[in-house]
């Protein structure tokens, strides 16, 4: 199908890409995601009409997806609050599947570009009105720098999230001798500025992070320092900057390293309390929700203040759910990241996106270790990136003979 035909699913798609990232956007988003399912569906419609064929859905990791949601269903009767765990269900994994599922579906052969063109453009104007805040001495949420209608975690989770693409788009860029080749690396370099005026440490380790992804899959081909070496001074730049970073948080009292400071800051302590309380009954949590544990605990020292949930993705999930939800969570990525590795001998294209897809993975992972921003808009961006990731990899299967 070429682009014409896509134009009414891929201009939906444009316009979720560009309402995802933002916070209190809950209804434009919504009606973006309608907008792109019903483009969808009357895409398909129009296709077997033509061909007489009922073109099949692409459900990709569909058991991993119902293992989760069925353990999640199941952890309502040891709900703490039901009706909420109820919602939190349905937008936190019903939810993430259908965007994951939207992303596997719509994207298509030749749409790769359409879909690294929308990232840029959307990541030029949030980065732009970031910086010109920070510029003019100001600030976007809570005093801090964040974009626009988004605060600092959730606004580095999602440069986090769309870093790889972005370094991708350069690249394709550079390869091809386009005339963007000579910008991209400007909107890197401003995703890495916009990444230190917010002032968020954990983003500056998940970027290094992504870079350990890039240089272990090109490991086996880095015979020369000209190749590697880069790669290292980008990552001791990276060390310097969060060292500095937990300098100016810490002040006067940074000595002690990095457990002292999380010491400092509460983390370790609700990590190690929830998990304790968790593995009394490990067999099952207190339902849905990031903030199960305040619901939980609504009266524990430990849980006032900022903590109504325990600043770690997967000790969350472990409160949620217990051992098995955890487990399923755990298999869901697992098995994203062993699909995009497995299709990646299937053409440069899907060489490409199993890179951008381990490095993405890898990097919210680290995002998330000492806060949770996988949740609503910043789960779905993830998971709609991935399904179009994979199916650029299936559309580069189809198209081309696997690689020896």
């Amino acid at each position: 199908m070429n682009l014409a035909a896509c134009f009414w699913p891929l201009a939906a798609g444009s316009l979720l890409l560009l309402a995802l990232p933002l916070e209190g956007m809950a209804a434009l988003r919504n009606l973006a995601l309608l907008l792109c399912c019903s483009a969808l569906g009357l895409s398909l419609w129009r296709r077997w009409a033509a061909s007489g064929l009922r073109p099949p859905l692409y459900l990709p990791l569909w058991p991993y997806w119902l293992a989760y949601a069925a353990l999640a269903g199941v952890g309502l009767w040891w709900a703490v609050d039901p009706a909420y765990s109820w919602k939190e269900m349905r937008l936190e994994i019903l939810f993430a599947a259908l965007y994951f599922w939207l992303g596997a579906n719509l994207v298509r052969a030749g749409d790769d570009r359409w879909l690294l063109s929308t990232l840029c453009g959307g990541n030029l104007l949030l980065v732009a009105y970031t910086l010109s805040v920070w510029i003019a001495g100001g600030a976007t949420k809570d005093g801090l720098i964040g974009t626009y209608h988004t605060g600092v975690g959730n606004f580095s989770t999602y440069l986090v999230t769309v870093l790889p693409f972005l370094a991708w788009t350069a690249l394709r860029a550079w390869q091809q001798r386009e005339p963007a080749r000579w910008l991209l690396p400007g909107l890197l370099l401003a995703n890495l500025l916009a990444i230190y005026v917010t002032a968020n440490r954990q983003a500056i380790v998940a970027v290094a992070v992504e870079l350990l992804v890039v240089l272990a899959f090109f490991a086996p081909r880095l015979r020369q320092p000209r190749h590697w070496l880069p790669v290292l001074v980008v990552l001791a730049a990276l060390a310097g900057v969060f060292q500095q970073q937990m300098s100016k948080r810490l002040g006067d009292d940074a000595g002690g390293g990095i457990v002292a400071a999380l010491e400092r800051d509460g983390r370790l302590p609700i990590w190690k309390f929830a998990v304790g309380e968790a593995l009394k009954h490990p067999g099952y949590g207190g339902g849905m929700g990031r903030e199960s544990l305040i619901r939980q605990y609504p009266e524990h020292p430990l849980t006032q203040g900022v903590f109504v949930h325990a600043h770690n993705m997967l000790v969350n999930r472990l409160l949620q759910l217990g051992v098995p939800g955890l487990f399923a969570f755990v298999a869901l990525f697992a098995a994203l990241a062993w699909a995009l590795w497995r299709q990646r001998r299937a053409g440069p294209l899907a060489r490409q996106a199993a890179l951008v897809g381990l490095a993405i993975c890898a990097g919210v992972w680290a995002k998330n270790m000492t806060d949770d921003f996988f949740v609503r808009e910043q789960a779905y961006l993830f998971w709609f990136l991935a399904g179009t990731l994979l199916a650029l990899q299936r559309e580069a299967g189809a198209s081309a003979p696997p690689q020896s």
